[in-house]
């Protein structure tokens, strides 16, 4: 991946259903060079969330990536599933995602209004 900074890195997202049942031959592609697994996305498409069968896909797309000498990432939301999903074999992963980042700052202002201000100043 380091070399294919270089130029371009192309990377495929993973976070279907049918992208799943097709990840053999999506990790065959030439010019491929990571694949990536959007879980939230794909848990919508599965229409669940059950992490036995959200798991089972992922396991699916980290094998086809590894028989094919891919790098596979991950979203998994947090620096501890980071660390979980990198022993498990996966080589990159997202540990922040944007709706959380914004709204633990809107309340930190909070809490750091309520503390600061005079009663009865707020409109949260």
């Amino acid at each position: 991946m380091r070399a294919a900074d270089r130029e371009v890195a192309i990377g495929l997202m993973i976070e279907t259903v049918e992208g799943v049942e097709n990840v053999e031959a999506i990790a065959e592609t030439p010019g491929v060079d990571y694949l990536f697994i959007g879980t939230g996305d794909l848990a919508l498409s599965r229409g669940t969330s059950d992490s036995g069968v959200i798991d089972s896909d992922c396991e699916r797309i980290l094998r086809a990536a590894t028989a094919n000498g891919l790098p596979c990432g991950i979203f998994t939301g947090n620096v501890r599933a980071a660390r979980q999903a990198f022993e498990r074999g996966y080589r990159m992963g997202v540990c922040a995602n944007d709706i959380d980042l914004v709204k633990d700052g809107f309340l930190a202002a909070r809490e750091d209004a309520r503390r600061s201000l005079p009663d009865g100043c707020l409109s949260f």
